[in-house]
C-alpha cells in the first residue's frame, strides 16, 4: 500500500507541475498572439520530450522551424507576424554578432498614444527600429497598408524605421552592416 501511495503522489505531483507549466505557456502565448518559440519553451524548462509530447497531443502546432502556435492553428494576423519575427530573430542575432553590432531588443512593444506596436528590433536608448520583412507576413494588401501606416506613425514619433529582407542580409551583408552601424551612431 505504501508503494501505491508513493507512486500516486509522484504522478499527482508530475500532473500538477505539467498543469502549472501549461498555464505559464498559455500566458506567454496570450502575450504573443498565440505563438511561442522553441527557445522560449526551453527557457521555461520544457525539454525535447515535453515539446514533442505537446506537438503529438495537439497542444503545440508547428508554424515555422522552432516556432509553434499554442492550442490551435487559428491565430490572428498578428500571430503570424509574431511567428515570423520569432523565426527570424535567431537568424538576425548571429548577423549582428558577426558584424560586431549591438544587440537590439526583439519584439519590443512601443506605445504611441493609445496604439501599441510590436517592432521586430529596437535598440534601447535610440530611436532606431529594424523590421525584418519576409513575404509570408507582408504579402497581402492589408499587411502592406498596415506596415506603411505603422512606419508613418513611428516616424512622426521620432523613430527611424529601416526595413530589411533576408535576401538583402545574405546578398549585401557588408553594406547592410555598415548602414546599420551608421544609423546606430546617429543617436
Amino acid at each position: 500500500m505504501a508503494r501505491h501511495d508513493s507512486v500516486k503522489k509522484h504522478l499527482e505531483g508530475a500532473y500538477r507541475q505539467s498543469r502549472d507549466d501549461d498555464r505559464a505557456l498559455a500566458e506567454l502565448a496570450r502575450r504573443q498572439h498565440g505563438v511561442v518559440s522553441r527557445r522560449q519553451l526551453e527557457g521555461m524548462g520544457f525539454g525535447r520530450t515535453a515539446i514533442r509530447a505537446r506537438l503529438h497531443s495537439g497542444r503545440l502546432h508547428r508554424l515555422h522551424p522552432g516556432v509553434y502556435a499554442v492550442g490551435h492553428r487559428l491565430i490572428p494576423k498578428e500571430g503570424w507576424l509574431m511567428a515570423a519575427v520569432l523565426a527570424s530573430g535567431p537568424r538576425f542575432a548571429p548577423f549582428l554578432r558577426r558584424h560586431r553590432l549591438p544587440m537590439p531588443r526583439f519584439n519590443e512593444p512601443i506605445t504611441l498614444g493609445t496604439k501599441r506596436y510590436r517592432v521586430d528590433c529596437h535598440w534601447p536608448g535610440t530611436h532606431q527600429i529594424v523590421e525584418l520583412d519576409g513575404w509570408e507576413g507582408h504579402s497581402s494588401r492589408s499587411a502592406f497598408r498596415d506596415d506603411r501606416e505603422r512606419d508613418r506613425r513611428l516616424r512622426v514619433a521620432g523613430y527611424s524605421v529601416t526595413r530589411l529582407t533576408w535576401n538583402q542580409l545574405e546578398d549585401e551583408p557588408t553594406q547592410i552592416a555598415a548602414d546599420l552601424r551608421a544609423l546606430l551612431e546617429k543617436n
